[in-house]
């Protein structure tokens, strides 16, 4: 492996899981009225009915005009963590 190559995989963060013993990690954005999308947590499913059940269940403080989920595997790095 070349040095600039190895030097560069030191400064990258390690990527977060995507899946744990429990199932897919699914990130979950909101908006609240006319604010814009928010990333607001995530929850662990074994698919995403129960993911979609549990992000309502979880972050129900609000009366959300909008949440939606994504598994973490899809999300795409724009910018990657440092």
């Amino acid at each position: 492996m070349s040095e600039a190559v190895q030097n560069r995989q030191e400064r990258v963060a390690p990527q977060p899981p995507t899946r744990t013993a429990e199932g897919l990690v699914f990130e979950v954005f909101a908006r609240f009225r006319e604010d814009e999308v928010h990333h607001i947590g995530s929850v662990v499913a074994l698919n995403s009915d129960l993911a979609q059940m549990y992000a309502g269940e979880l972050y129900d403080e609000w009366r959300w005009a909008e949440m939606r989920i994504i598994p973490r595997e899809k999300l795409i790095d724009i910018i990657p963590v440092k």
